[in-house]
C-alpha cells in the first residue's frame, strides 16, 4: 500500500483510500494483540532493538575509522591530476587502489572487512616503499 497510495492520490476531504489507511491501523493493532497475547515475541522485539543499536554504533565506528585511514592513504598516494585511465595505463598498483578518496574508502572497505585480495594491497604498498603505511 506504501507504493500504491501515491500513484492512485486521495480525492476529496477523506480521500479516496481512506479505507487502506483504517486497514493499516487494523493492521497494527492486530500486532498489538500480538504482542500483549505473547509476551516473549514483545522481548524478543525489544532485544532485537537493543541489537540494532549496538550495530549502527559499530557500524558508525566502522565509517569514521575508515574515512581517517582514507584521507591518510589517499594523502600518501594520491594521483594528483591523473584521470583512472592514465593510473591504469601506468601500472601503479598503488595509485589504482587509493589514488582519490572514494578508491581509498572502497579499497579499505573491501579489503578491510571483508578481506578480499589482502595481499594484492599489502604487496602495492611495499614496492612503493611505503612500508611505514602497513
Amino acid at each position: 500500500e506504501t507504493v500504491v497510495l501515491p500513484f492512485l492520490g486521495s480525492g476529496g476531504k477523506m480521500g479516496r483510500l481512506a479505507i487502506l489507511r483504517l486497514l493499516r491501523l487494523l493492521r497494527i493493532s492486530r500486532m498489538a494483540k500480538l504482542m500483549r497475547a505473547f509476551p516473549q515475541l514483545l522481548m524478543i522485539v525489544r532485544g532485537i532493538n537493543a541489537a540494532m543499536r549496538a550495530v549502527s554504533w559499530t557500524a558508525l565506528l566502522l565509517v569514521l575509522v575508515t574515512v581517517t585511514a582514507a584521507v591518510i592513504f589517499t594523502n600518501m598516494y594520491h594521483q594528483g591530476d591523473l584521470t583512472d585511465a592514465e593510473v591504469e595505463e601506468e601500472g601503479d598498483q598503488v595509485t589504482m587502489f587509493f589514488g582519490s578518496m572514494g578508491k581509498s574508502m572502497l579499497s579499505l572497505l573491501v579489503m578491510g572487512t571483508i578481506l578480499d585480495d589482502v595481499t594484492a594491497c599489502t604487496d602495492a604498498i611495499r614496492a612503493s616503499g611505503g612500508g611505514r603505511m602497513l
